[in-house]
């Protein structure tokens, strides 16, 4: 099922453009933010061990 948003992008505001990409009907955000919350955590959880946990000769 197709979802229109002409309407919405035709009277859009200067931040609506913006409100439009996170709109839940047919976004690709729905389908992906589970997995981007959870790489950015790993991402996050990686880069604090590397960088408080790891000694300068680990890190090289």
């Amino acid at each position: 099922m197709t979802v229109s948003y002409q309407y919405d992008v035709a009277s859009s505001t200067s931040g609506g453009f913006t409100r439009l990409l996170f709109k839940w009907k047919g976004s690709l955000y729905k389908l992906i933010y589970k997995e981007l919350f959870i790489f950015c955590l790993a991402f996050a959880g990686m880069s604090c061990v590397y960088r408080f946990v790891f000694s300068e000769p680990q890190k090289r």
